[in-house]
């Protein structure tokens, strides 16, 4: 087919796009008049280290979207369906009805299941184990197949992938060609140290330097970053998006921390190194507690230095 570029752009529909329930991972995808969000239709890859959570931001973005009662469907090939349930049972999941599940990875099973569901999103963990795809001229035909059936259903489909130890792609390193978005999840590298800011007794106004340290090593294994630096056909933003692993599932964070003051208190036992503070220059069990921080200045100068 030969056509000039008017001709498609009069008969091409406008890109829809849908929210996942977390904002800021919308924004990071890309904005169509005014709308942020994955494009329906389109295919995206994320790949990223076993254990950084992949799994359980997908599995987070299924509770989300299913909690508005649209229908969503994991096709994963770790565990049969008791298995995987049984593993589902201990993430806290608001709503099941609408969540689709499938150990069937076979292409040909997996393409009618989309069809069948017509699902608002579709994980697909991991794109490796999909079977039924041979050779570079197969995966290409398949991929095509793939590409055609998402478009006519209108889900957006993740395909989630791993890296070897070495940071290398695993598996077939022609399917980051083949989709439309390819994103990054990672650990991001953040230095631990120590600071000093200027803090006050709010009871007798007296004045002190406290010094801080952050980085806790602990709460760093926590977090996790989505990235997409490389490739987004429906724009590009540059924008990382943050998370955090919590007993209660993930929590969205603005930039590895909520806020300068919070980046503090949930990085490190603040209150504890106040009231050493305190007890130091005052006396043991002084009060009050926490110290106010009242040199934003000197806060952001030493915050400046907590992501390389």
């Amino acid at each position: 087919m030969l056509v000039t570029l008017d001709k498609i752009q009069d008969n091409a529909e406008p890109m829809e796009r849908v929210s996942c329930g977390f904002p800021m991972l919308d924004k990071a995808m890309g904005s169509t008049n005014g709308v942020d969000g994955f494009v329906r239709g389109g295919m995206y890859y994320l790949f990223g280290q076993h254990g950084v959570g992949k799994s359980r931001l997908s599995i987070q973005i299924m509770d989300n979207v299913s909690s508005t009662g649209e229908n969503t469907m994991i096709c994963q090939g770790e565990a049969d369906l008791n298995e995987f349930a049984n593993w589902m049972s201990a993430k806290p999941v608001s709503t099941t009805s609408h969540m689709h599940l499938t150990d069937d990875m076979e292409f040909s099973d997996l393409m009618k299941n989309i069809e069948k569901v017509r699902p608002v999103f579709t994980i697909v963990d991991s794109a490796n184990m999909v079977n039924g795809i041979s050779g570079l001229k197969d995966i290409q035909d398949k991929y095509r197949i793939w590409k055609q059936t998402v478009s006519k259903s209108g889900t957006v489909c993740i395909l989630l992938g791993q890296l070897n130890q070495d940071g290398s792609l695993k598996g077939n390193t022609a399917i980051p060609h083949l989709v439309d978005v390819v994103g990054t999840i990672f650990r991001p590298k953040i230095k631990r140290g120590w600071f000093e800011v200027t803090a006050i007794d709010p009871q007798t106004g007296n004045k002190g330097t406290l010094k801080i340290k952050y980085g806790d090593e602990k709460q760093l294994k926590k977090i996790f970053r989505v990235w997409v630096p490389d490739k987004n056909r429906y724009g590009e933003t540059e924008l990382a998006v943050d998370f955090k692993h919590t007993d209660a599932g993930i929590n969205y964070i603005t930039s590895v921390f909520e806020t300068e003051w919070n980046r503090l208190k949930w990085l490190m036992p603040v209150e504890e190194y106040a009231q050493a503070y305190i007890d130091q220059k005052y006396g043991s069990g002084s009060d009050p507690v926490p110290v106010p921080i009242q040199s934003e200045g000197l806060l952001a100068r030493g915050l400046r230095w907590l992501s390389s």
